[in-house]
């Protein structure tokens, strides 16, 4: 069975990773787990076969909470399918005004 780790940070990204795992869990044999990036464990992040990461966009940039769990994971993405999403407002670092 693929176990397929869906990590968010933020509200936004909450919903969005909500909706993002019930998609998932129609796939056959595959379990889906749904963390925020607060509640991650290692293990967890370890034994699951894809990970997708949502967060929302800061001043141009990821938060520090998934930054900081992306440096945490290291080479631990290695061999794993990924993905991510996001979500950002409509401010300077998107206009350019």
């Amino acid at each position: 069975m693929m176990k397929i780790l869906v990590v968010h940070d933020g509200n936004n990204t909450g919903i969005m990773a909500n909706a993002i795992a019930d998609e998932v869990m129609f796939l056959k044999e595959t379990q889906v787990i749904l963390k925020s990036v607060d509640k991650v464990k290692t293990e967890e992040l370890a034994e699951a076969d894809a990970i997708i990461l949502g967060s929302p966009t800061i001043n141009s940039n990821i938060g520090i909470k998934m930054k900081a769990l992306i440096k945490r994971l290291g080479l631990q993405f290695k061999g794993k399918i990924g993905s991510a999403f996001g979500s950002y407002g409509w401010s300077v670092e998107v206009t350019g005004s």
